[in-house]
């Protein structure tokens, strides 16, 4: 690599264009360990699983496979800082469903009282 070297600003100007970003390049500059280590690190994989209440609706970057949300958290997304998983489910509340019927017996009943009493 003569003239893209390690941390080069044509290196730095490459890493720049093809991510969007500077996170890589600040980070290279700062990484002791050379291409080896950093080739490590982008190598670096992980499987997440995650398990939601109720109905999955939105898994994020993860695949669903009708029970648990599968992640693979890979070295490259660790690089410009901290990594969020997201997901979105929906259970449904039993108990807003027990008070919501609460509320119609009483007023069906408060009706027929108020009738009875006439």
């Amino acid at each position: 690599m003569s003239e893209k070297e390690w941390g080069s600003p044509v290196f730095d100007g490459e890493l720049k264009d093809i991510f969007q970003s500077e996170a890589y390049s600040s980070f290279l500059k700062s990484y002791e360990g050379g291409p080896g280590q950093y080739k490590d690190l982008m190598s670096f994989g992980m499987p997440y699983d995650l398990v939601m209440p109720g109905t999955v609706t939105d898994a994020g970057m993860g695949e669903y496979d009708g029970r648990v949300i599968h992640y693979q958290l890979g070295g490259e997304r660790l690089i410009p800082g901290a990594y969020t998983i997201s997901a979105t489910s929906r259970a449904a509340n039993v108990w807003a469903f027990i008070v919501t019927l609460l509320v119609i017996v009483l007023a069906v009943g408060s009706w027929f009282y108020q009738r009875k009493r006439k």
